[in-house]
């Protein structure tokens, strides 16, 4: 076991599947958990990142406590690009969003929303999102604002 959630302040629910850095770390996200807005004794999610003690055991660190408003819930993975940031999706706070974590200079991250989903294209990103090599993110969702005879769609954002 690398490591085991608990909900506050480290999250719970780590529903998406983890990735890895080239220096061995891993990153996931929590869909439920943190230190913050709690809803029925959970908080909004999280992303965190597992890193490897020298003696073989893990610790983990919460990069970013979802607010619900405007992310919360991240369901998908998170990916990274060659600079280090990280992107995902969330699949409340609203109707969605997808987001990017920057690492700052001498530590910590800034946090930004690159799109919040409000039924124009569509709602609800589920899955993780893929980058290509000019930086582009592709991604789905499961829904559409009401009405529109639309079943989810696949997005591009570009950064």
């Amino acid at each position: 076991m690398l490591h085991s959630f608990t909900g506050s302040p480290d999250g719970l629910q780590p529903y998406a599947s983890l990735n890895f850095d080239v220096a061995g770390n891993l990153y996931g996200t929590t869909y439920w958990g943190s230190t913050t807005a709690l809803i029925f004794g959970a908080g909004w999610g999280t992303v965190f990142k597992l890193t490897q003690n020298s003696d073989g055991t893990w610790r983990e660190n919460v990069l970013h406590n979802f607010l619900d408003q405007p992310a919360a819930n991240p369901f998908g993975a998170v990916i990274r690009d060659a600079a280090g940031n990280l992107y995902g999706t969330t699949y409340g706070g609203g109707y969605g969003t997808v987001f990017k974590l920057a690492p700052k200079p001498g530590g910590g991250w800034t946090y930004s929303v690159l799109h919040n989903f409000q039924g124009k294209p569509a709602i609800y990103p589920e899955a993780g999102l893929v980058l290509d090599k000019a930086g582009n993110l592709y991604g789905t969702t499961v829904a559409c604002a009401s009405g529109t005879g639309c079943y989810g769609v696949a997005f591009e954002i570009t950064p």
